[in-house]
């Protein structure tokens, strides 16, 4: 037991945010394949239906989002566990996936009958496309899993003004959101982090104990990434896997299975030993 708390704020500019400040960078597992996928599928647009060819192709868009899926698993393992590792207790916003996906509503023109107004969809599917690249549903069944198999406590929170509420004085208005990333609270001054403000914010929903007052407080390090991102992410990879090598997470799900996949049991033993000694 670390005695230690924490509030997670999940994103799209950055995977996962901590209320101690930590940033684990978006992999973007989809984006990265996304010309190889691009190609695969004009590839198999292309081939006559019934025929062998296009069974091949088939086989091979097939595999190729078999791949991200499997990269968008481990990734969500990896960072799961560390906070488990880490943590005693984990607040995180009870989010609505599927309602924040979903298609935007049509907007009929009051003027000419059977004609519909720009609702933002084009936007919009933008955004849907990245928080279901970023696997968001995932990572929280994969956290609920191991938060429960080490006896950790995990707390749903309540989303909503969450973003724009002040972690110090709790005024809540829309102006102190000035950008997606910076915080400033037209009350009191206070300037931060956007998404470790709405961290902060998981605290004061639940009555639960501030992250800086908890003891025993693991030595702050960074969150693992995955492949992509920006150049500045990247940069951080090798001190990620360095990091995740030495407590023998690294590879713990690149077990024997044909093609590298995933070896289950094998990642739930890594994770009973690191978990419980």
């Amino acid at each position: 037991m670390t005695g230690a708390v924490t509030g997670i704020d999940l994103g799209v500019a950055s995977f996962l945010t901590t209320s101690e400040g930590l940033h684990v960078p978006n992999p973007r597992h989809l984006k990265a394949s996304a010309t190889r996928l691009a190609a695969g599928q004009r590839d198999l647009a292309r081939k006559k239906r019934g025929s062998n060819r296009r069974k091949a192709a088939v086989s091979r868009v097939a595999a190729l989002h078999g791949t991200v899926r499997r990269q968008r698993l481990d990734h969500a393992h990896k960072t799961a566990l560390r906070l488990v590792q880490d943590h005693d207790v984990i607040c995180h916003e009870a989010l609505q996936i599927d309602n924040m996906t979903r298609r935007a509503k049509p907007v009929p023109d009051p003027a000419q009958p059977g004609a519909f107004l720009p609702n933002g969809q084009a936007q919009k599917s933008g955004l849907s496309k990245a928080i279901l690249d970023a696997g968001w549903g995932v990572f929280l069944s994969v956290l609920t899993a191991k938060a429960e198999n080490a006896g950790r406590e995990l707390i749903a929170v309540n989303p909503a003004n969450t973003s724009r509420t002040c972690p110090k004085c709790g005024h809540c208005a829309k102006g102190n959101r000035p950008s997606q990333a910076v915080f400033t609270c037209q009350k009191c001054r206070f300037t931060g982090h956007a998404d470790t403000g709405r961290c902060d914010q998981r605290f004061a929903g639940r009555n639960c104990p501030s992250p800086n007052r908890s003891r025993g407080l693991s030595e702050k390090k960074p969150l693992p990434s995955g492949r992509g991102g920006s150049p500045a992410e990247r940069h951080r990879e090798p001190a990620a896997r360095a990091w995740l090598a030495q407590d023998g997470v690294h590879g713990h799900l690149a077990g024997p299975g044909r093609r590298g996949r995933p070896d289950v049991p094998a990642a739930h033993e890594a994770d009973r030993r690191l978990l419980h000694g």
